[in-house]
C-alpha cells in the first residue's frame, strides 16, 4: 500500500462566505513540502480569498484549514511565523530603503539584529538586489519593487510563502525576473504557492496546479498531465501544400476536428483525435503521392486548455 504523502498545509472542504455571497465551496488540497504549486483562475474567482485562508488572515464559513496535521485557527502565533505572504499590493515602506524594509519586518518578527544582518545579506543576493541596499522602495523598478516585496516575506525564514499574482503588471522581462527568483527559493528549502490568470509562466514554474473555478478547486496534476482528453494541434507541411483537398478529406472522415489554419506553408489542425488525424495524413499522402514535410503533435496551450475547461 503506498501512503499519500501529508501536506505542509491542508484544507479540508473549507467553504467560505460573506453573508449570502459563496466565494469557495467544499475546496479540499494538500500541499506536500518543498514544491511549488500554482492556483489559476479568472480575475475575481476567489484566489485571493483562497491564499487568506491558507494564511489565516480570514476564517472558513466551514471547514478546517491545517498546518503540519494542526487546526490553523488552534496553533500558536510561534507557528504562523513559519509563513510568508506578499499579496498583490506591495507591503514595505516606500520611503525606507531596502535594506530598512528589511531591518524594519526582520524586527516586526522579533529576530535578533545578527540574525537580521544575516538574512538581509542572503536576501539580497538571492533576489538580485546588492547594490541598492541604500536605494528607497520608490525608486526601484517595477520587478526589484515585487523582489523587495518577496525579500519582506522571507525576512523571518518562513517554511510556507504565499505569493498572489507575483507578476501581475510586469513585462515579460520583469517576469523573468521574478520567476528566477520563485525558483531559487524553491531550491532554498521552501513550500510556494502562487495564483495567477498568466498560464504561460505557470506551465514551466509548478509541480502541480489547481483551477479554481465556479467557487470550486480542481487537481489538474502537474503541466505534463494537462494533455489528456483534451484538444490538441497537428500540425503538418505537404511538399504540394494540397491543404484544401486535405482538409476536405478529414471532414469526410470519423476524427473530431475544431479548426484547420494555414500560416507559413504548414497547416494546424486542432483536434481530439491527433493519432487517427495524422494516420489520414499519411494516407492522404499516399494515395496522391505527396511527400510529408512535416508532421507532428503537441499538447495543447494552457491558455487553450483553460479556456475549455472554463467555458
Amino acid at each position: 500500500m503506498v501512503m499519500q504523502e501529508r501536506g505542509v498545509l491542508e484544507l479540508n472542504k473549507v467553504s467560505k462566505s460573506y453573508g449570502e455571497r459563496a466565494v469557495l465551496s467544499e475546496v479540499s488540497m494538500s500541499l506536500p513540502h518543498n514544491k511549488i504549486y500554482g492556483i489559476i483562475g479568472k480575475s475575481g474567482c476567489g484566489k485571493t480569498t483562497l491564499l487568506n485562508l491558507l494564511i489565516g488572515f480570514l476564517q472558513p464559513s466551514r471547514g478546517t484549514v491545517y498546518y503540519q496535521g494542526k487546526d490553523l485557527n488552534k496553533v500558536s502565533k510561534e507557528v504562523r511565523m513559519k509563513f510568508g505572504f506578499a499579496s498583490q499590493s506591495y507591503s514595505f515602506y516606500p520611503k525606507l530603503s531596502v535594506k530598512e524594509n528589511l531591518q524594519y519586518f526582520g524586527k516586526l518578527y522579533g529576530i535578533g539584529k545578527v540574525d537580521i544582518e544575516d538574512r538581509t545579506y542572503q536576501l539580497l543576493n538571492m533576489l538580485r538586489l546588492s547594490g541598492e541596499e541604500n536605494t528607497t522602495g520608490d525608486n526601484l523598478s517595477s520587478g526589484m519593487k515585487k523582489r523587495l516585496d518577496i525579500a519582506c516575506a522571507l525576512i523571518h525564514d518562513p517554511e510556507v510563502l504565499l505569493l498572489d499574482e507575483p507578476t501581475a503588471d510586469l513585462d515579460p522581462a520583469l517576469r523573468s525576473d521574478v520567476l528566477s527568483a520563485i525558483k531559487k527559493i524553491r531550491a532554498a528549502g521552501k513550500t510556494i504557492l502562487i495564483t495567477t490568470h498568466l498560464l504561460g509562466e505557470i506551465e514551466i514554474l509548478c509541480d502541480r496546479i489547481f483551477l479554481l473555478h465556479h467557487q470550486r478547486l480542481k487537481d489538474m496534476g502537474s503541466p505534463d498531465h494537462f494533455d489528456k482528453g483534451y484538444t490538441k494541434e497537428v500540425k503538418i507541411k505537404l511538399k504540394s501544400r494540397s491543404y484544401a483537398s486535405l482538409y476536405s478529406v478529414l471532414q469526410s472522415c470519423p476524427v473530431d476536428i475544431e479548426s484547420a489554419n494555414v500560416e507559413d506553408r504548414y497547416v494546424t489542425i486542432t483536434t481530439k483525435t491527433p493519432e487517427q488525424v495524422m494516420q489520414y495524413v499519411m494516407s492522404f499522402a499516399q494515395k496522391h503521392d505527396d511527400k510529408i514535410e512535416h508532421l507532428s503533435v503537441s499538447r495543447p496551450s494552457l491558455d487553450r486548455l483553460f479556456m475549455e475547461l472554463t467555458k
